[in-house]
């Protein structure tokens, strides 16, 4: 019992650790590493971090600005628009009243003179009847005294006074003519006063002026229509405009991020490049200062060996010098002799430890500078890297924008293919063909030497609806 609870537990605890492990790998996936094309782990579609997207709270008020700031040009329009309105109004209302007082003052002005006409006719015809009348007197008093004579003088002729008579009453009738052709002209010109007239060209002039006046009235009111429609398209234009913008911002600000990633990440890079440089630089120092150090030890060796050896010289000079009196202490010099050897042997033994101590040293010395310059030589190749990643950053951020702005103009494209015939080498069963088209119905076999094949066309139609924009495309 306590195996099998024992194996429960474990197979319980490696399940925990399954789901943990799962549950890292999605935490540590972004958005876009969930979209993966393949079943290995660098089969990613982009190279964006979750902390590259914007917090929902930021986007929120983001938007509600935005909302603010369309509510404020849609009011500013507004504004504008009652502006231009009571501007054009109050230009309406001068130019009519500007108009009615020119048309007042024409119009005074032809009654001025239709006025000024009609007197100078009046004293003119009052002038020709005075001295029509002033003529007829004279002539009347003149016929009348000779009349007066011819009775005195020859009151026989009868004759000749009758058609005196007749002449006086003709001009008498001439003068009633006159008379009445007078009244006739002032009721003219009185008719002509109260009523128009139809054939006067000032009048017509200034039907014409009207006319045009309103024909004028007419355009500046087509005008404004056609303003408000500019205004109203504009507060359109702008919207899409604030919100093409809004979309940027949000971009650049991606973009900006991801280029502060990197230009941080670099210098981190260069931060530890230069950590990594001094440690060489001080690890090389005290190399040096050890390698001198254990030069000066060896030069102070070799002195103290040359130091012994001369007193070696020494020693035996005396020894020959004292042989012939110190005979009876040759036991003891051979000893000594003996002891001398063996000191030598040590000190020539501790000579070639310390030459290969130094051998060593040297190999040391020159397997850290081989490793120096590999660490240098890798982090330059880092560095290069880098470089390369950080450029196909930024062409990754240049295809975005491209692919949202073909995206834009593009907009709800269908995308359709074709496939016209398949592929059969010649001098093959056409069961044959079934069965391998059956089998392997996506790949065209491999063109073999000799052997004549049709080629497949593949036909793309791309229908754009908002443009009409209809592209096709054939490839082998």
């Amino acid at each position: 019992m306590e195996l099998i609870h024992r194996a429960d537990s474990s197979f319980i605890t490696l399940d925990d650790e399954a789901l943990s492990q799962e549950i890292e790998e999605i935490q540590r996936y972004s958005l876009g590493n969930q979209l993966r094309t393949g079943l290995f782990g660098q089969d990613a579609s982009v190279q964006t971090d979750v902390s590259e997207l914007p917090l929902v709270k930021r986007l929120s008020e983001e938007t509600a600005e935005l909302v603010m700031g369309m509510e404020t040009l849609k009011e500013d329009a507004a504004s504008k628009v009652k502006l231009v309105e009571a501007h054009y109004e109050t230009r309406l209302q001068q130019e009519a009243e500007d108009f009615y007082t020119s048309i007042n003052c024409k119009v005074k002005a032809l009654e001025n003179h239709y006025e000024e006409k009609i007197t100078v006719l009046r004293n003119s015809y009052r002038q020709q009847l005075s001295d029509a009348i002033e003529v007829i007197k004279a002539s009347y008093k003149n016929n009348g005294m000779k009349y007066d004579d011819v009775v005195e003088a020859v009151p026989a002729d009868k004759a000749r006074v009758q058609d005196l008579l007749k002449e006086l009453q003709e001009k008498e009738s001439k003068i009633e003519s006159l008379k009445e052709q007078l009244k006739e002209y002032e009721e003219q010109a009185l008719l002509e006063n109260s009523s128009e007239p139809a054939d006067d060209p000032e009048k017509a002039w200034l039907r014409t002026e009207n006319a045009k006046l309103n024909d004028i009235v007419d355009a500046l009111h087509v005008e404004m229509e056609q303003m408000q429609h500019a205004l109203e398209a504009k507060d359109q234009r702008l919207e899409d405009l604030a919100l093409d913008i809004s979309q940027l911002k949000s971009k650049a600000e991606d973009d900006t991020k991801a280029l502060q990633k990197v230009v941080c990440e670099n210098e981190k890079l260069k931060v530890q490049l230069d950590a990594e440089k001094e440690e060489g630089r001080k690890q090389m120092a005290q190399l040096q200062q050890e390698m001198e150090k254990e030069i000066e030890f060896i030069k102070m060796s070799q002195s103290q060996k040359e130091k012994l050896a001369a007193e070696r010289l020494a020693e035996q000079e005396r020894h020959g010098a004292q042989e012939a009196k110190l005979n009876a202490q040759k036991a003891q010099r051979a000893a000594a002799q003996v002891e001398l050897d063996s000191k030598d042997r040590a000190l020539a033994e501790e000579l070639e430890k310390l030459r290969n101590e130094e051998k060593s040293q040297k190999q040391h010395i020159d397997r850290l500078q081989k490793q120096i310059a590999m660490i240098s030589r890798a982090w330059e190749k880092k560095f290069e890297i880098l470089q390369q990643s950080f450029h196909a950053i930024k062409d990754e951020m240049f295809l975005r924008q491209s692919l949202q702005r073909q995206a834009a103009v593009l907009h709800q494209a269908s995308v359709r293919y074709t496939m016209d015939a398949l592929v059969t080498h010649q001098g093959q069963n056409p069961a044959e063909a079934s069965v391998k088209t059956a089998t392997l119905p996506t790949k065209a076999p491999l063109p073999s030497i000799g052997a004549t094949e049709r080629i497949k066309r593949k036909t793309v139609d791309i229908h754009v609806p908002c443009g009409q924009i209809k592209a096709s495309s054939t490839t082998a």
